[in-house]
């Protein structure tokens, strides 16, 4: 049984490790972008969902 909830901690840990990694990659991601080619990936992103938005609700 100690085996069983070992496993299941050290699973919950590789998960949350795995969730950290990748949102510190994504920040980093977008660091890179907006020093190098001066754009920030968060508000094109956000503009892209946005005509997106526009054209989905034009098609219904």
């Amino acid at each position: 049984m100690i085996s069983y909830w070992l496993d299941v901690m050290l699973c919950s840990l590789v998960v949350l490790g795995r969730l950290v990694q990748a949102i510190t990659i994504g920040i980093l991601t977008q660091y890179i972008f907006y020093k190098v080619f001066k754009i920030n990936l968060y508000k094109s992103f956000c503009k892209f969902l946005d005509r997106l938005d526009k054209r989905i609700n034009e098609t219904f």
